[in-house]
């Protein structure tokens, strides 16, 4: 997901609801326009459909580019849904 508006000093909470293999592992995280991680977690599957929510986390700077990027590729097979994504500033 592209062109999120991000605000320094900027309080933001990420919550959505995935399903994917059980096990399976899915690196997430948070770039800037720099491609520097900002924040990112680990989800793990459990085969059917499951809700996240991160901690509420402080975003450095204005930035017009920033992305949250899912790596799901390198497997042989995976299927991973992703729905109701929320990036939210709360302060």
């Amino acid at each position: 997901i592209s062109g999120l508006e991000m605000k320094e000093g900027g309080v933001y909470s990420l919550t959505f609801d995935f399903s994917a293999d059980e096990g399976m592992e899915i690196p997430f995280s948070l770039v800037d326009g720099s491609n520097n991680v900002q924040f990112s977690d680990t989800l793990v599957g459990t085969g059917s459909q499951t809700s996240y929510t991160a901690e509420l986390f402080t975003y450095p700077k204005d930035d017009s580019e920033a992305e949250l990027v899912f790596n799901v590729g390198g497997k042989n097979s995976a299927r991973v849904s992703l729905y109701k994504v929320k990036l939210v500033r709360v302060e």
